[in-house]
């Protein structure tokens, strides 16, 4: 495939014209990245002005994982890169990212643990009684270490789909997973292990689509679930795994979209889940609708939520769009009125969110691969860790509040000591 005229500019034509067969097309062609580099810049000297080319050149240096080249790019193009080469504004946001110089790790040194099948960590959660730490995988793989951590006590295969939700009941006897969904071909489910040894007992199938997440109720008999199916319709239940009765909440299929995040409130009364620009609450006891901001733009697009321990405010990630700062909003629950200025979460979304126990910290992890930890009456930044090497998909704070444990795209999970105070 050598052009005596264009040098290996039709090799890279050709490569780049069947790269949407492939996830990454150097992983699993025999493609090869210098030749195709070296295709680019001799199509630049037909096409010098052109952007969109040069936005391509980019993306396949952050998928043959040449930082520098891909620096020296997104140094050129400044604000004009085409999100449209990248497929997503968030996938550009994370290219950025990626071309951005390798910060030194920060804050105490982690335990690093891995699921051990390469895939990205989407979940993580510790047990109540501090006995346990989960994760789970995009390959639908569901590992527990007993803490402090060390080897795995036990694994657990729930399929091929990712497992984007892990959550233990009250008295730390179950864990909750969801599998599966995520290829929108086939319904996701729930199933629920044995903490102490991964045993499955028994699942829930009705769903049309993926659970993105689930929680007990504080009282341990329901399991509440949302999620859906993408760029069609939400989906929620209301599940008690005792009996088996279920039913679906009704108001979440009218979202045209996936529900992606869910909290239940510390007295078991209200759920509280996103709507893309928006928020919905729902009471679970009157099962009506307490707060729903459908179709308006509430601070931008909502990442992830979650409850204070005392159900007296909630933390709501936003971000305006995927290459914007994030912010962290601070919402009194009883008005849903903001009380207080927020936190900036300057570096890109926040992808999961968690309180300390006392309420007092706020830890969350998102694109910009770092765990950060705020103080929430102050909403100053307390700490940094650095040390994943991709995205942070999900976080959680020990019952003990001396623990965090974050999830990554980078296949591992770390658990970091929080901040002395």
């Amino acid at each position: 495939l050598y052009d005596p005229d264009g040098g290996e500019a039709l090799y890279a034509r050709i490569a780049w014209a069947n790269s949407s067969f492939y996830d990454n097309l150097f992983a699993e062609s025999a493609i090869e990245w210098p030749r195709m580099k070296q295709g680019f810049l001799d199509i630049e000297k037909y096409y010098p002005q052109s952007d969109w080319n040069l936005s391509n050149f980019a993306k396949f240096a952050v998928m043959a994982d040449d930082r520098a080249t891909a620096q020296t790019l997104f140094g050129r193009l400044g604000d004009r890169a085409d999100p449209r080469a990248f497929g997503t504004v968030g996938k550009l946001q994370e290219a950025r990212l990626f071309a951005r110089s390798e910060e030194p790790e920060a804050g105490p040194a982690p335990v690093v643990l891995s699921p051990g099948d390469g895939a990205w960590v989407g979940s993580v959660a510790f047990s109540p009684d501090g006995k346990w730490l989960a994760a789970g995988t995009y390959e639908g793989k569901v590992v527990a270490w007993s803490l402090p951590p060390g080897e795995p006590v036990w694994e657990r295969g729930l399929g091929s789909g990712a497992v984007l939700s892990l959550a233990f009941s009250p008295d730390s006897t179950l864990l909750a997973a969801s599998a599966g969904g995520t290829n929108e071909a086939t319904p996701g489910m729930l199933q629920l292990v044995n903490a102490a040894d991964g045993q499955p007992t028994v699942a829930f199938r009705k769903l049309r689509g993926t659970v993105s997440q689930a929680k007990f109720t504080p009282d341990g008999q329901r399991i509440v679930m949302a999620g859906g199916s993408r760029n069609k319709k939400g989906e929620a239940w209301d599940w008690n795994p005792a009996t088996g009765e279920a039913h679906e909440i009704a108001w979440a299929s009218e979202h045209t979209h996936r529900l992606r995040a869910l909290s239940i409130s510390p007295s078991g009364k209200t759920m509280l889940t996103d709507c893309n620009r928006g928020l919905t609450a729902w009471n679970l006891q009157t099962q009506e609708t307490v707060l729903d901001t459908t179709g308006t733009v509430f601070q931008g697009w909502v990442y992830a939520l979650t409850y204070s321990p005392d159900g007296r405010t909630a933390a709501i990630a936003t971000s305006r769009e995927h290459t914007e700062p994030g912010k962290i909003m601070l919402l009194d629950t009883a008005a849903w009125e903001e009380v207080k200025p927020g936190i900036e979460a300057d570096t890109g979304p926040v992808w999961s969110l968690a309180y300390t126990p006392d309420g007092k910290l706020l830890v969350g992890g998102g694109v910009d691969k770092v765990v950060r930890i705020w103080e929430i009456a102050t909403g100053q930044e307390l700490a940094v860790y650095r040390g994943h090497k991709a995205q942070i998909l999900a976080v959680a704070v020990s019952p003990d509040g001396r623990t965090i444990a974050s999830a990554s795209a980078d296949g591992t999970v770390r658990v970091w000591p929080l901040p002395a105070r």
